[in-house]
């Protein structure tokens, strides 16, 4: 199944979902179902040096390398999940969805690209 494929069972099966992407740490956009340029160079730009952010405290407060996380605003709330240390699903949800559920999304997202469901 293709990458963009699986990620459109993402935003299919969960209503608050507003988008799904595929970053690499180089800032290429491997995969979006989101329509929205502008919005996708935006994460994109922000994505590669909170990538790095994140990875840096995981290692410095003895955590390792994060594998996730859930970041909730006053207008979205995303999920990142690494994939292969290079490149992180993006879920975005409405400010109404569970954390718990768009996490769960991301998380399973990178782990059909890890194991190769997406080709």
């Amino acid at each position: 199944m293709n990458l963009t494929s699986l990620a459109g069972q993402v935003q299919t099966q969960n209503p608050f979902v507003l988008s799904v992407s595929v970053v690499e740490s180089d800032g290429r956009v491997r995969a979006s179902l989101d329509d929205d340029k502008t919005w996708i160079a935006r994460a994109t730009a922000l994505l590669v040096p909170l990538r790095e952010l994140l990875d840096r405290t995981g290692a410095e407060l003895g955590c390792g390398v994060p594998t996730s996380t859930l970041i909730q605003g006053d207008d979205a709330t995303m999920a990142l999940a690494d994939v292969d240390g290079t490149a992180t699903v993006v879920v975005m949800g409405r400010t109404d969805a569970p954390g718990g559920a768009l996490l769960s999304d991301a998380r399973w997202l990178a782990e059909q690209i890890r194991g190769g469901a997406a080709t």
